[in-house]
């Protein structure tokens, strides 16, 4: 199947420190560009899968279509708040999503600190601290090989222009402009069928939300990224609907995580709570399984995978 092709107009800059990238992302959003249409560079996996290396050259990534990318991230969504990371106690289920996502390599250190038995708050301390190092290395390798990249971009004409001064006045360097193609089916309305598919998806998975933050919270996120994808005047860039389809995998990994480590419990264990944790393991390979359908039609319409 073949879709129809055009271009619009992406606002490329590089940062030499975080936090006038940051700053210039605050900033950019303010104005008016959705989030969607903001990205930086992707996990240190995902450029050594394309590239051989971790470590690539700004030259190579500024203008590379196939340099992978992810939407901007916050620091209390990299970790370095242990709200995040300290989710009802279920510390173990976040170790498995952190290392199932690839963006991380979490030491085998914090396995043995989680069966240990160490309380959910000195786990997220830890993690907390190992995240927030191993993402500022990766800022530091980023800075060490030509800087930081920030990827804007503009759907509507004129954007560019606009796009171009904040990365600028937030002492960005190297700023220019290039052509990107994008799928004209990625329109607004399919984000906002997905949005709506999901709102019910969690409204027949509620219970097991209801007792696990971690799970809600990601899908929370997603649904808040298809809404923010669904409200884009134009089309929606292929780039954000790749990262969108990241986090909706993220989520379908954990509940089965969480499914298989429920079954573990009870298998070890034959304990008063067992009935509990079997009917929690069935609600999470539910949701698993809900999810993997959802995924499956995300791809076929947004994706046309």
């Amino acid at each position: 199947m073949t879709s129809d092709k055009r271009t619009i107009c992406e606002v490329v800059g590089v940062f030499d420190d975080y936090k006038h990238m940051e700053s210039a992302i605050d900033d950019l959003e303010l104005s008016g560009f959705n989030r969607a249409n903001i990205s930086v560079l992707g996990s240190q996996k995902a450029v050594e899968e394309k590239f051989g290396s971790p470590n690539v050259n700004v030259d190579i990534l500024e203008d590379n279509p196939e340099a992978p990318r992810s939407p901007d991230i916050k620091k209390e969504e990299m970790g370095w708040g242990q709200g995040l990371l300290v989710s009802g106690g279920l510390i173990s289920g976040v170790v498995a999503a952190i290392i199932a996502s690839g963006g991380v390599a979490v030491p085998g250190v914090v396995t043995t600190i989680v069966i240990g038995g160490a309380s959910g708050t000195a786990i997220g301390a830890v993690l907390a601290k190992m995240l927030g190092d191993k993402y500022a290395e990766f800022f530091q390798d980023q800075i060490d090989n030509g800087g930081l990249v920030l990827w804007v971009n503009t759907p509507k004409v004129g954007m560019e222009i606009k796009a171009e001064q904040i990365l600028k006045e937030h002492n960005a360097h190297d700023i220019h402009t290039h052509k990107i193609p994008v799928d004209s089916h990625n329109n607004p309305q399919v984000f906002g069928k997905a949005f709506v598919k999901l709102d019910e998806l969690i409204e027949d998975h509620q219970n097991i939300l209801d007792d696990d933050e971690t799970i809600n919270k990601k899908l929370n996120k997603i649904s808040e990224e298809l809404k923010v994808a669904a409200n884009i005047e134009d089309i929606v860039p292929e780039s954000s609907a790749r990262a969108i389809m990241k986090n909706i995998d993220g989520a379908k990994r954990y509940a089965k995580d969480m499914a298989e480590e429920e079954q573990r419990i009870v298998a070890e264990s034959m304990t008063a709570n067992s009935n509990f944790q079997e009917r929690e393991a069935e609600q999470y390979f539910a949701l698993a399984t809900d999810l993997e359908e959802f995924a499956s039609d995300y791809k076929k319409t947004a994706l046309r995978t």
